[in-house]
């Protein structure tokens, strides 16, 4: 995480809690978002630093509605000002997670050997929503190389519940065991 782009993800999400805008920003800056990373070029266009700040606004400008809400473009604009629309995609992911995080919303990321159960699946989100106190959204993938077991990714950290860590650890005991 850059701490630049953390500090103008927070400060919008203060801005939208406080302006009691937090859902309709969120849902603005995750359509923005979606539309660059379906085009290249216009992610190239406004992360470029050979155009003109003008010519990036003037774009940012069409490609929002009347309708839309003013903030957004109004902070994409602060952006470009400041020579960091570049960062717009790290921005984004930052605001995502203050969005959840406002929301009691946990993102838990699941790595299995096979592909789990809907009881089992079921059955972590439980237990996972008790421990935090929070809506769990969880996202599978399947690594065969895992063996079996599982690893959960929370909140940037790693709880290594798999198989190979086992056999890991008990091979670097018996390196570390001394036999005489």
């Amino acid at each position: 995480m850059s701490s630049a782009s953390y500090m103008y993800a927070y400060s919008l999400s203060e801005l939208c809690i406080e302006e009691n805008m937090m859902e309709v920003v969120y849902k603005e800056f995750t359509d923005f978002y979606e539309l660059l990373n379906k085009s290249q070029e216009l992610y190239t266009l406004l992360s470029d630093e050979t155009f003109k700040k003008e010519d990036k606004k003037r774009v940012i400008d069409n490609v929002f509605d009347k309708d839309d809400n003013i903030m957004l473009k109004n902070f994409l604009f602060l952006l470009v000002d400041k020579n960091r629309i570049g960062d717009i995609k790290l921005i984004y992911l930052d605001f995502k997670n203050l969005y959840l995080e406002h929301s009691g919303i946990l993102n838990v990321e699941v790595k299995s050997a096979n592909e789990l159960s809907e009881e089992l699946i079921g059955s972590l989100k439980n237990k996972l929503s008790d421990k935090f106190n929070k809506k769990i959204i969880l996202s599978k993938r399947v690594d065969k190389n895992i063996i079996g077991g599982m690893i959960l990714y929370i909140n940037g950290k790693m709880i290594d519940l798999s198989v190979k860590n086992e056999l890991d650890m008990i091979k670097r005991q018996l390196k570390e065991t001394k036999i005489v």
